[in-house]
């Protein structure tokens, strides 16, 4: 049996990736990008991001097999902090992502989409809730919507009449959240990864997955322009009544098949939380 000693020890051995200076953490954020034929909204969404991280984060781009000049015009961007990975046929979002989640490095992980536009104070003002509440391992936000023209459509993601009900049984009823508007300790990812085969998107499985463990927070703040366009990749069209229960019933069967794990991860992150007030333990 460890002594609450060994136990904060334990959980600090594991940051390794953050940089103590003058007696403050500076954690590292891993920014998450999947990326298929968006050539054309690319480079101002990977702008908007870039200015927000500082020389020691990352963002990890996965491409999955684009037809068009979205390679190329990653390639041609010279800056240390992108991590290209391109994958050799097309495998579709879910996969996509996993793979670019799977390369995180980073105490706090983001997951973008490749057409929208960050805010920016976006990673400042999530890192702060982390800050502020240890127990808090995953953080959504608002957004407000605009079009192909980065035109407002006066429309939030959430809202009175649309409340951010991110809770278990909610999720597994209809899923809300939506992983451009998601950032999440890097502790979370022994419990989602890998991926489980079928499961419907990768948002609503991390989503449920912190519900297990974790604690989530919905900061009511738009920090994110979601664009919405024909060529939207996750954006579709809206999931007839049938299929929204088949996928439910595919994220209750994972949760299922992994409920033990998921247990005994939400108990070592209970100790690790208990044994340091640090924002970060993993």
């Amino acid at each position: 049996m460890k002594t609450g000693k060994e136990r904060k020890r334990a959980c600090m051995s594991d940051l390794v990736s953050s940089q103590e200076t003058g007696g403050l953490l500076h954690p590292k954020v891993t920014v998450c990008m999947a990326t298929y034929n968006g050539a054309r909204f690319l480079k101002q969404q990977l702008d908007s991001i870039l200015t927000q991280l500082n020389s020691r984060d990352e963002l990890v781009v996965v491409d999955d097999a684009s037809t068009d000049d979205t390679w190329k015009l990653l390639c041609n961007i010279q800056d240390e902090r992108i991590r290209l990975f391109r994958n050799d046929k097309n495998k579709g979002v879910v996969p996509t992502f996993e793979r670019a989640v799977s390369g995180a490095t980073g105490d706090y992980i983001f997951l973008s989409d490749q057409d929208d536009i960050w805010l920016q104070n976006k990673v400042k003002q999530v890192l702060l809730v982390f800050e502020n509440d240890p127990s808090v391992s995953l953080v959504v936000t608002n957004s407000i919507m605009i079009d192909e023209n980065n035109r407002p459509l006066n429309m939030r993601r959430f809202s009175p009449e649309n409340p951010a009900k991110l809770g278990l049984m909610q999720t597994l009823i209809k899923n809300l959240y939506q992983g451009s508007l998601m950032a999440f300790r890097r502790d979370i990812l022994q419990a989602v990864l890998p991926f489980p085969k079928g499961i419907p998107m990768h948002d609503s499985w991390i989503g449920v997955v912190n519900c297990m463990i974790g604690k989530t927070f919905y900061l009511d703040e738009e920090l994110l322009y979601y664009r919405r366009h024909d060529a939207n990749v996750t954006g579709g069209e809206r999931a007839s009544a049938w299929k929204m229960a088949a996928d439910r019933c595919k994220l209750l069967i994972s949760i299922t098949k992994r409920y033990s794990h998921l247990l005994s991860i939400r108990q070592r992150l209970k100790h690790c939380s208990e044994c340091s007030n640090k924002p970060v333990c993993m």
